[in-house]
């Protein structure tokens, strides 16, 4: 059974994965062409997010108008960020860890929540495994 306050932190942690994603490699290519880091301040600074018809969130870089390729990490007092992006959207391992240690992965494909999330504790123990297909929780799925 989920607690409240694990509740909380999923809830927390899903609307920091908006931003969130790893990128699969691409043959004869860098897989992370470009990489950013930096506070959620200068993210905002920087980013812009636009929402497409199946609502998935496309990172453009404010400046550039071009869709963000790579690996964008945020790092904050009680949190960092580690996402990887591929054509503005995120795609592959997200990672959210707090400052005591506890942390959320979860995985993304173009844009869409697509395999597991996982919640560990600041133990690194497994909290709790969700799964997800398109953008779906699969119930059941252990």
């Amino acid at each position: 059974m989920i607690t409240l306050d694990i509740r909380l932190f999923i809830l927390s942690f899903l609307f920091f994965l908006v931003h969130c994603g790893i990128e699969e490699g691409r043959d004869n290519q860098d897989p992370y062409p470009a990489t950013w880091e930096g506070s959620d301040e200068e993210f905002e600074d920087q980013f812009e997010l636009e929402t497409e018809e199946d609502y998935s969130t496309i990172l453009i870089n404010s400046v550039t108008k071009n869709r963000f390729e790579g690996i964008l990490e945020t790092h904050e007092f009680n949190a960092s960020k580690i996402k990887k992006y591929k054509n503005g959207k995120l795609n592959g391992l997200s990672v959210l860890k707090s400052k005591d240690g506890s942390r959320v992965e979860a995985h993304y494909k173009e844009g869409i929540l697509h395999g597991e999330m996982i919640l560990y504790d600041d133990q690194n123990k497994i909290r709790s495994v969700i799964h997800y297909q398109d953008g779906e929780v699969v119930p059941g799925k252990d």
